[in-house]
């Protein structure tokens, strides 16, 4: 058949084969499997984005074979995935059903006849079916066929279609309605890396998926081309949650709070601080999670976790607790932002005492904080004998969003960080001793070092004024923190001007 022409034979099945610079071998491999597929009645539109000679060769040789319709775009200009595809579903306005493939992947024989069937007897509302997938490495072995690891994804992508807004569980094997991908307004150039991510949070606004526990194609990764060996993981993890937040604002999802949980290579500790957040009886929260680069197994116990609630991170190593903690406010949408790290626990009320007690206060107060328990690694939380000292700390904090916004406040600056705040750590005979000196203390950038407060020269210890977070523990005492209970006093700091005498004297 005239590869120029498939317009006229009409077929419910489109498949767009997007093409930039690409192996040789890997072209093969994916136009192959494509012409291999045991369901016939489909067209394919090859649209090749700018890429260089050789990959142009290699496709118009390979595509030779094809014996179904088959049409080839080629353009010189690189215009990127979102105008290759909306351009080649532009080719096939007679498909009722369409899907789209890499140009590194390989497909079963029963790739599209699977999808298509399910999703032809899946119920009317239904705009979307996916399945399982296997891995293979750049040499086309395979990495995922272990019977644990595919009931580990099978577990991570089948899910409510709501959790969408916190994860892509769909892969790259998936079929959607023509009618569902037009409502929803195309592909979208917003947000680069992760166009597909964005446009199935839109989709499936339009109505439900149908997932399919069979892997029915083979997804390479670490492939000299392939998008996660160019990209860094936090680049694709932040923009996927900026799409996110994004569209949350957009359907009116912003809860009264957002806690905010940083963690770095605290593998141990973030399964109770978590668990701690969903044990509140206040319910209306979302839980940020930022981690700072672990090399533990950090990452994977928050990922563990499924929640449409929970906004995951993960950031390169090396960036800081500062623009951690920084980048996770930048997610917050609710009226209220908690900040916590893995140390901390958190009792059910902790939410409701937080927000009746700073409800009760004017606006122009910005934050609050409790009284914590600090309890030695290894012992139960909130065990009497685990309790080695209680103190008002600045922990945790609880702020009013609109606090952020003004002018005058500046949350954490990576140059001043350590010299905002004092360490704990917990010593061999089991004391609660200070780590580190007060900025008071410490010697000014460009100056001279000031002398000691008459405190410090007698030995004694200072309240300290922030957070009680450890930098420096020992491994084996580790200081876990909690939220003190209901009745603890809460104290207030203020996130504007001084009032006014008048306003004073009336309080």
């Amino acid at each position: 058949m005239n590869k120029d022409e498939t317009r006229d034979v009409p077929t419910p099945v489109g498949v767009v084969l997007a093409v930039y610079d690409q192996s040789k071998d890997y072209i093969e491999e994916c136009i192959e499997s494509l012409e291999a597929q045991e369901f016939r009645d489909f067209k394919l539109v090859i649209v090749i984005d700018g890429a260089n000679d050789s990959t142009t060769d290699a496709v118009y040789d390979a595509s030779r074979r094809m014996t179904v319709p088959c049409q080839i775009l080629c353009r010189f200009e690189n215009l990127g995935l979102v105008h290759t595809l909306n351009e080649g579903f532009a080719e096939l306005p007679d498909c009722e059903y369409l899907t789209w493939v890499s140009s590194d992947n390989r497909h079963e024989a029963s790739f599209l006849g699977t999808l298509y069937e399910s999703l032809r007897q899946a119920p009317e509302e239904t705009v979307l079916a996916y399945s399982m997938f296997h891995y293979i490495d750049s040499e086309g072995r395979r990495t995922s066929d272990a019977p644990d690891s595919l009931e580990a994804m099978r577990k991570h992508m089948d899910r409510p279609k709501e959790h969408i807004y916190q994860s892509c569980y769909i892969g790259p094997s998936f079929l959607f309605k023509r009618s569902a991908y037009e409502a929803a307004g195309r592909y979208m150039p917003d947000f680069p890396r992760v166009e597909d991510y964005e446009f199935w949070i839109r989709l499936l606004q339009q109505g439900d998926s149908q997932f399919i526990p069979e892997p029915l194609m083979e997804y390479r990764v670490g492939g000299e081309h392939a998008l996660s060996t160019r990209t860094p993981v936090e680049e694709l993890q932040t923009t996927a949650m900026k799409a996110s937040v994004y569209h949350r604002r957009k359907i009116g999802d912003q809860p009264k709070v957002t806690i905010v949980l940083y963690a770095h290579n605290q593998e141990s500790l973030v399964p109770a601080a978590v668990d701690s957040v969903f044990g509140q009886t206040f319910t209306d929260f979302h839980l940020v999670l930022v981690d700072g680069g672990s090399r533990d197994e950090t990452w994977s116990r928050m990922h563990h976790y499924q929640d449409p609630r929970i906004i995951p991170l993960r950031l390169d190593e090396g960036k800081g607790s500062s623009y951690a903690w920084n980048l996770g406010f930048a997610h917050a949408l609710g009226d209220y932002v908690l900040e916590i790290g893995a140390e901390d626990v958190l009792p059910p009320d902790t939410l409701e005492m937080l927000i009746g007690r700073l409800e009760e206060e004017p606006a122009a107060w910005g934050f609050a904080y409790a009284k914590a328990c600090h309890w030695l690694g290894g012992s139960e939380p909130g065990s009497p004998a685990a309790v080695i000292r209680s103190e008002q700390l600045h922990c945790p904090l609880f702020y009013r969003r609109s606090a952020f916004d003004l002018p005058s406040v500046i949350r954490y600056r990576r140059e001043t960080g350590r010299q905002l705040h004092r360490y704990f750590q917990g010593s061999p005979s089991g004391k609660l001793v200070l780590d580190a000196q007060s900025a008071a203390e410490r010697k000014p950038a460009g100056g001279r070092r000031k002398r000691k407060t008459a405190a410090a020269r007698k030995g004694k210890q200072r309240r300290p004024p922030s957070r009680g977070r450890s930098k420096n523990r020992t491994p084996q005492t580790p200081l876990r923190r909690s939220a003190g209970k209901r009745g603890a006093p809460l104290a207030k700091s203020r996130a504007s001007h001084r009032r006014p005498r008048r306003e004073r004297a009336a309080a």
